[in-house]
């Protein structure tokens, strides 16, 4: 009996397998599964895959296009194309629309499903819904800056001359300029007159197709609009927010009010240094060095705050150096690295200080930082950090060059310590791009006719 038993179940579960069921959509014609497919945005073309295997082979292969491309960008390109998306409906789609981008009706259908993604986010009430609602949000922004940064650099590759918009007539010489994150807003300091030492912010708005002025009002308490600025920054986290450093120290944070269109300006924090470099990272961070307003006195000091909304801003950092040779942040503002030398009347023993987030649940975390002394006679006259944040470029004092590997510990790894020809150095002192994107190729000046290539094994 047992043979018997055997044999009849089988043909039973070989039937069972057979017969299944094939879903529904399977059965669709194909032209009309292409066009379901062309309705969908990007962030929903993976459910489709899922549907069955005829569905899977009929998915365009757009996601991987792009995943394929990301995969070739620095993580700092791929950081900075996060608040395109809020610059779209102003400056992108017109764009777009008017080269006849290919792209464009695959970003559109992106930026309408992400339109009603925010609007059931908003209207949604029940509190076990919102996590997923907030899963589908993220992927629905991260597929749109993908798209839109996608296309901005296919239509800039493939079509053109471009044209350039000229700026309305500006009031004397520029000395800074930056753009938001968002491509929106141009801010610049511009001095009245050639050869005055001050200048003065003006922020400039893209409208209707061209750059208006922006209103710039005036705090009462602490009038800050007629006073000189030395530095500035867009905020990573808000696009909307500019971070100013006046002439006589005030840090100013810029607001645009979205009722008014006006920039409302809120002082931070006041130093009787003088702010020489500010940065800003998406979380929220602002790194400041001073140095002291005697032109005889080499003092620095690093200043990292944390800023947010609710708490307001409040000090993470205050280090004082009796000297830097070179100080950089990382990809993404996420890591700085400082060479100070040990005393002051010996500039050839230096170290280098690596500064972090300490790990941890506090919010904001703490810094801190983790030193690598160098060689004798290694004075540092630039820093660059690899796209990647994993090595470290030194120029050094003598024609040479050292790169160092970041271990976990933000130990320094030496890697490279070559001949380096002080042409690498460009005329505002920064190194001309050595790195490739991906953080495996170096190149480096070794003579003013040769260049030596290096790469990581």
């Amino acid at each position: 009996m047992s043979p018997i038993c055997v044999q009849q179940q089988t043909p039973s579960c070989l039937s069972t397998a057979d017969t299944r069921k094939e879903p529904a959509a399977a059965a669709l014609p194909v032209a009309l599964v292409r066009r379901i497919i062309g309705y969908l945005p990007l962030s929903m073309h993976g459910q489709c895959a899922l549907v069955c295997r005829s569905w899977q082979a009929l998915v365009p292969g757009t996601r991987q296009t792009l995943a394929h491309w990301r995969q070739q960008l620095s993580p700092l390109q791929r950081h900075s194309c996060r608040h395109l998306a809020a610059g779209y409906q102003d400056r992108i789609r017109p764009w777009l629309r008017s080269l006849g981008s290919p792209w464009f009706p695959a970003v559109e259908r992106q930026h309408q499903e992400l339109q009603r993604l925010h609007h059931a986010l908003a209207g949604q009430s029940a509190p076990e819904q919102r996590p997923q609602a907030l899963r589908d949000l993220a992927a629905a922004q991260h597929c749109f800056a993908a798209l839109v940064h996608y296309s901005l650099h296919q239509s800039l590759i493939t079509r053109g001359p471009h044209s350039l918009q000229r700026v309305p007539a500006l009031d004397g010489p520029v000395c800074l300029a930056a753009f938001s994150g968002c491509s929106r807003w141009l801010a610049m300091t511009q001095k009245k007159e050639r050869g005055q030492q001050q200048a003065f912010l003006r922020l400039y708005g893209w409208h209707q197709g061209l750059w208006r002025p922006e209103p710039l009002l005036d705090n009462p308490a602490c009038p800050v609009v007629a006073q000189s600025v030395d530095r500035m920054v867009f905020s990573d986290a808000q696009p909307d927010r500019l971070i100013s450093a006046q002439s006589n120290g005030q840090l100013v944070s810029w607001q645009r009010q979205p009722a008014t269109g006006a920039w409302q300006p809120t002082p931070l924090v006041h130093t009787d240094d003088k702010i020489c470099q500010i940065m800003a990272n998406s979380d929220g961070d602002l790194f400041l060095q001073l140095r002291s307003r005697d032109e005889t006195c080499c003092r620095r000091r690093l200043l990292i705050f944390h800023d947010s909304a609710a708490g307001g801003i409040r000090c993470l950092v205050s280090r004082d150096y009796s000297s830097l040779q070179a100080i950089v942040t990382g990809p993404c503002h996420q890591q700085v690295a400082l060479a100070t030398p040990l005393t002051t009347s010996d500039p050839g023993c230096v170290l280098v200080h690596i500064w972090q987030r300490a790990p941890g649940k506090a919010s904001p975390a703490p810094w801190d930082w983790v030193q690598t002394p160098l060689d004798k006679d290694r004075k540092v006259l630039l820093l660059a950090y690899s796209p990647d944040g994993r090595h470290l470029l030194a120029l050094l004092a003598g024609a040479r060059a050292g790169l160092w590997f970041i271990a976990q510990d933000r130990s320094l790894q030496p890697r490279l310590d070559v001949a380096c020809s002080c042409d690498a150095i460009d005329q505002v002192g920064r190194l001309l791009r050595p790195f490739h994107n991906s953080g495996q190729q170096l190149v480096l000046a070794s003579s003013a006719h040769r260049l030596q290539f290096y790469e990581q094994r």
